[in-house]
């Protein structure tokens, strides 16, 4: 559990990580300021908030409940605590903007926020619960389009299924390079959502011309223009599904503000029509631009993109998750049925070069490859490379991945990283002495989970649990039945 405190005096600091530290199994980031504290939500997903209301010694200092605001605006169900002293009317006003629970300081002991943990902990593993339900009833999960089990897209998942069931979280903002999947997260969050049944509504903006952009997103009523017949248009037709606004920046900056006006007041007009519809809906926009910069030059509003910006999904470029490129190689030969296969040497010739095009590109090479057949060498890929006129030579540093095996058949199922590991275990050749029953490699594999677990968490149960993703009763139970009577 990942756990954020925010206290601008030490003292507080030190005593609410002890308590926190003892009862263990928990991730714990401290900070002593406003900005400080948005600096860690900008990086991290944190599961618990403990939020100080003073921190400042001027009275006046409101940076506190600014910060509640703030949590709450970026995560609708992260539980936050506040806490400060028993006369302050801060603590009410706190409840009201989404805090969950308060803790006076006078108070703090070990005992209640033990008891307030283990609350906490049991709404978080019921939620958690909840997601892992939701995306094991789809036929498919979603996210399985997300190739890759590097840290970075590990999270990226993660952070998908919180936003898609959040209640709350009528806009999103996806951001991430050209040809890095943009697109995929969005009909991912949709697709993870409640309403996954209703209408996913792409628009590019960077294509629709602007003098008909407006019918497009808002609809037209009949007459409205001379031949314009009746016309619901995109936010009218995702009843409570998704509108997704693909190169948000280049929206023109009249359509900005009408856009606005309709995901504040949750209502909007077509063309031609005094009447005001309803919009139920979610907006998930995304960019390769840097919406800070189009801000601070004027051509993209502000007060937009902080409303987009309730939360913000970064896609990883594939630079920054060279150990994925083999899974990819594999996922797309065998999903394009492409009838080549990769040598070693050029898988790793593959994850060396940079690919500036991000996952897009590599599956363009791929497809390219694909015409010369049979089995594709270091030499083929430069050939190819020489002829395009593109660079020949690996710029970066081969990633600790193994080599991608060659394209399976169309109807064979990707060999995932456990799946070969489970390879390795059903082959052990397991010594038996005469007349004794082969041991089961399911016991010997637990036995050497929970040991590997335990060593390298220096014998910690509660670290070990988090390790393996069980409650840390089963780590005590395992320790027990290993110690013998």
């Amino acid at each position: 559990m990942k756990v954020l405190i925010v206290d601008d005096e030490k003292t507080g600091l030190r005593t609410l990580a002890r308590v926190l530290e003892h009862l263990g199994g928990m991730e714990l980031f401290l900070a002593q300021s406003l900005s400080d504290a948005l600096q860690i939500l900008e990086a991290e997903i944190v599961d618990v908030a403990f939020v100080d209301l003073q921190l400042s010694a001027d009275i006046r200092n409101r940076d506190g409940l600014k910060l509640v605001q703030e949590i709450r605006a970026r995560h609708k169900a992260i539980p936050i605590v506040v806490s400060g002293h028993a006369q302050m009317m801060e603590i009410r006003e706190a409840m009201r903007y989404g805090a969950r629970d308060y803790i006076f300081k006078s108070e703090l002991d070990d005992d209640m926020i033990a008891g307030l943990m283990g609350e906490l902990g049991r709404r978080i593993e019921l939620e958690r619960e909840v997601l892992d339900l939701r995306a094991r009833s789809l036929p498919e999960s979603p996210t399985m389009g997300l190739i890759g089990d590097s840290p970075a897209m590990t999270r990226l998942r993660a952070m998908i299924q919180k936003v898609a069931l959040s209640p709350n979280t009528d806009a999103v903002l996806i951001s991430g390079p050209t040809g890095s999947g943009k697109e995929l997260v969005a009909r991912a969050v949709h697709a993870l959502g409640k309403y996954s049944r209703d209408s996913l509504y792409p628009i590019n903006c960077s294509a629709v011309p602007e003098d008909l952009f407006e019918a497009e997103l808002f609809g037209h009523a009949r007459g409205a223009f001379t031949h314009a017949q009746e016309r619901e248009g995109a936010l009218r037709t995702v009843r409570r599904g998704t509108l997704f606004l693909d190169e948000i920046a280049e929206m023109p900056p009249r359509l900005q503000s009408k856009l606005l006006r309709a995901l504040e007041n949750r209502t909007f007009r077509r063309l031609g029509s005094d009447e005001e519809i309803r919009f139920e809906g979610r907006v998930i926009a995304a960019t390769h631009a840097d919406l800070r910069q189009r801000v601070a030059k004027g051509t993209f509003r502000e007060d937009l993109w902080y409303r987009l910006n309730q939360i913000t999904l970064k896609v990883p470029a594939l630079e920054e998750r060279r150990e994925d490129i083999p899974a990819l190689l594999e996922h797309f030969l065998r999903k394009d049925e492409r009838n080549i296969q990769l040598s070693a040497e050029a898988v790793q010739l593959l994850c060396r070069r940079p690919w500036p095009g991000n996952v897009r590109e590599l599956r363009n090479t791929l497809a390219s490859l694909a015409l010369d057949g049979g089995v594709i060498t270091p030499q083929v890929l430069e050939a190819r490379w020489m002829e395009a006129g593109q660079e020949m030579a690996p710029v970066q540093p081969p990633p600790p991945v193994e080599p991608v095996r060659p394209a399976p058949d169309a109807g064979e199922r990707p060999v995932s990283p456990v799946a070969r590991a489970a390879q390795m275990v059903l082959d052990l050749a397991l010594p038996v002495a005469p007349g004794e029953p082969l041991p089961s490699r399911l016991l010997l594999m637990e036995n050497a989970l929970f040991a590997e677990a335990l060593s390298r968490t220096g014998g910690h149960h509660a670290r070990a649990a988090e390790l393996l993703g069980v409650h840390r009763k089963v780590v005590n139970r395992w320790v027990g039945k290993s110690r013998g009577p």
